[in-house]
């Protein structure tokens, strides 16, 4: 659990620590695809619930050293606290066929973070969502990132896979 607090929190330092990252710059609409948040999670008590995602340039380990000039902002989602600015929450344009990595942290209150790094390709076909469920009420985190497509043409939506997903709680276990 010990080594679990120490990378969770060497993450955050290295995310927020000095410099914040720049925000992300949504992609032309007519080259890109539209990725959206879903988010149906129970938050610890009566606290507030943020969902941070950033960008990375390439796909690192859960812990790994990230430079911080090269992390974007992607989406802030923020309920219960007037002080944290939502950032792209209604959904951001992302470049189409070219891999997007991103890392996705939940928390509430002073918990330790639900942390997921993924990486997928974006078909220019489609549209995106990335759906969290779960809750971040106590220790062990019960939570879950899933992506789902929305074809432009039928709005058909499909439950995809990620090209890779590490779960940073379980990658320390």
């Amino acid at each position: 659990m010990f080594k679990l607090n120490v990378i969770l929190i060497s993450l955050l330092v290295s995310l927020f620590s000095c410099a914040s990252p720049e925000v992300y710059k949504s992609a032309q609409e007519d080259t890109a695809v539209k990725l959206t948040l879903n988010r149906e999670m129970e938050p610890f008590l009566l606290t507030s619930l943020t969902t941070i995602i950033h960008k990375y340039p390439e796909y690192k380990m859960c812990g790994e050293k990230l430079d911080p000039q090269t992390v974007k902002l992607l989406m802030r989602y923020n309920q219960r606290n007037p002080l944290i600015t939502n950032i792209n929450y209604e959904g951001v344009y992302v470049e189409a066929d070219e891999p997007l990595v991103l890392a996705i942290l939940s928390f509430s209150g002073m918990n330790i973070p639900c942390t997921h790094i993924v990486k997928f390709i974006p078909n220019n076909s489609k549209n995106y969502e990335l759906r969290l469920t779960g809750q971040i009420t106590n220790q062990p985190f019960d939570c879950n990132t899933e992506l789902w497509s929305i074809d432009k043409i039928s709005n058909v939506k499909n439950k995809e896979k990620f090209d890779e997903f590490q779960n940073c709680a379980q990658a320390t276990k």
